[in-house]
């Protein structure tokens, strides 16, 4: 077994949980994700004011990125299992609407509990040592 002291021709080790987020530079005044082509989530995203960014703007991290879509093309990367992550990008005023408007649902929604069972100040508890 070689000793990985005396590796230093090999590459830079990149540690698992840093190795599977892909992420991009970001465009001012938008805000860019990665979907997946599972189920109906692209269209979702579409129908939801996202668009596809052209493989040339995307700058993404991962350096593999490159080797599989085409330049002009919409970013895309393989992450295994026959799915492929597409990156999308919506206005950042969109985005900041959906993120209030979820925060709307799920505060409604937490208002809807049986009173007995809510905490108003501190609606999640918390923890303790003994």
């Amino acid at each position: 077994m070689e000793d990985h002291k005396k590796a230093k021709n090999r590459p830079k080790r990149v540690p698992m949980f840093k190795a599977k987020r892909l992420t991009s530079k970001q465009r001012p005044g938008y805000v860019r994700r990665w979907f997946n082509n599972e189920t109906t989530r692209l269209a979702d995203a579409l129908a939801g004011g996202y668009e596809y960014v052209k493989d040339d703007t995307a700058k993404t991290s991962d350096k593999r990125a490159q080797d599989h879509s085409q330049m002009g093309s919409n970013a895309s990367q393989p992450v295994g299992n026959n799915v492929t992550a597409y990156l999308m990008e919506i206005p950042e005023e969109w985005y900041r609407e959906d993120q209030a408007a979820k925060e709307t649902m799920i505060a409604d929604s937490e208002e809807s509990f049986d009173p007995k069972h809510r905490i108003k100040d501190n609606m999640y508890g918390s923890l303790s040592r003994r």
